[in-house]
């Protein structure tokens, strides 16, 4: 029974620790400056700035109508869009006016 306890401790501590490991991204202001033109998109619609820091891009909602959520420039320029994020799926109906 007490080895039961062990192990269950054990599991709870790896998955909180993996959970710390997909936390906040720092990135330089250098990395996320581009012309609103110029971003490729890393996001989804309604996209949080939290979940999109996450995926290890930049978040800038200061511009209506271009892109909030997009990759981070490299020394090459922007980032390459071989990466794959899935998009959630949502589960209510939105009405856009």
């Amino acid at each position: 029974m007490e080895h039961k306890g062990c192990w269950l401790l054990a599991i709870v501590l790896i998955l909180g620790l993996s959970s710390l490991a997909n936390g906040y991204i720092q990135l330089s202001q250098e990395q996320c400056a581009q012309q609103p033109s110029a971003r490729v998109n890393c996001g989804y619609p309604y996209i949080s700035a939290e979940e999109c820091n996450n995926r290890g891009c930049c978040f800038d909602d200061s511009i209506v109508g271009v892109i909030w959520c997009f990759f981070p420039r490299t020394e090459e320029g922007n980032r390459a869009m071989g990466q794959f994020f899935p998009v959630p799926q949502y589960t209510e109906n939105i009405t856009v006016v």
